[in-house]
């Protein structure tokens, strides 16, 4: 799919509640989960997105970088 087009995940979870779920989700085994993170599936994740303010107003944007 990446591929084709951008992935992204907007959530208003924060970070260490997205990484259990999507690391349950998608991270089958600990084998599978060293040799791709669920973060590799993304080109964007963006967490406290607070989304009905994030559409609407200016929101403040901080940078994480994750090694994948």
């Amino acid at each position: 799919m990446k591929e084709v087009g951008k992935v992204f995940l907007a959530t208003n979870s924060s970070y260490n509640y997205r990484d259990a779920i999507m690391t349950f989700l998608l991270d089958a085994g600990e084998a599978e989960a060293a040799a791709r993170p669920w973060r590799s599936y993304f080109d964007l994740i963006v967490v406290d997105t607070q989304k009905s303010h994030f559409f609407v107003e200016a929101t403040v944007l901080r940078q994480s970088e994750w090694r994948c």
